[in-house]
């Protein structure tokens, strides 16, 4: 369960005496993933475009393939594939 700042789950527990994160914590969190998870595509995308062995753009497809999964996790991690599902 998301908490916003300020709110309690129980009496006066604060979300973080209780093991969750508030909004704002995970805000940072997914701004903290994101950032690395950008470079990483663009420098798969950039080894893509030089000579490589098949087994290697098998192995950069796939990192991209899970950092683009990643990526949609952070940005709609209900699992829905946009704003408008």
């Amino acid at each position: 369960m998301l908490m916003k700042s300020g709110d309690s789950l129980v009496g006066n527990a604060s979300a973080e005496e209780c093991g969750q994160l508030t909004i704002v914590e995970l805000q940072e969190l997914r701004h903290k993933i994101s950032t690395p998870l950008t470079s990483i595509l663009l420098q798969c995308d950039l080894l893509l475009g030089v000579d490589r062995t098949s087994q290697d753009t098998q192995r950069l497809e796939t990192i991209i393939a899970e950092a683009l999964r990643i990526d949609r996790f952070l940005r709609f991690p209900s699992g829905e594939s946009s704003i408008h599902d």
